[in-house]
């Protein structure tokens, strides 16, 4: 307060039309496998953990969330309870091959199942 600097969650930008095809895919997350698909609105994606078939313990895995964009590669969720989920993609490329999920480098590993490539 003594700068003047306003702290607060970041918000999906209306006007940006990202390429999601650039960003759709499944990522291997530590503790998830993360596909992400195009929402119902042309400005957000889902991103749906599943779990993953590895021994030993692993977090309960969460329900599917949508984003909208800050960025053309930063999304933030829509539907989530505070506070925010934030999420990041690899910016270089045609392709996507990594994403930042819960603070952790998810790499790319395919296709979602079913969709145009």
């Amino acid at each position: 307060e003594l700068l003047g600097v306003v702290e607060a969650d970041p918000v999906p930008d209306p006007d940006l039309r990202p390429d999601l095809d650039r960003l759709t895919g499944v990522y291997e997350h530590a503790f998830a496998t993360l596909t992400v698909t195009a929402g119902d609105d042309p400005r957000t994606v889902v991103v749906t953990p599943s779990a993953r078939d590895v021994d030993g313990w692993q977090p309960p895995v969460t329900s599917p969330v949508t984003f909208g964009f800050s960025s053309p590669t930063d999304l933030v969720s829509l539907d989530h309870p505070a506070p925010v989920k934030v999420a990041h993609f690899d910016p270089d490329g045609d392709r996507a091959q990594w994403m930042l999920w819960e603070h952790r480098r998810a790499p790319r590993t395919g296709d979602v199942p079913g969709a145009p490539t």
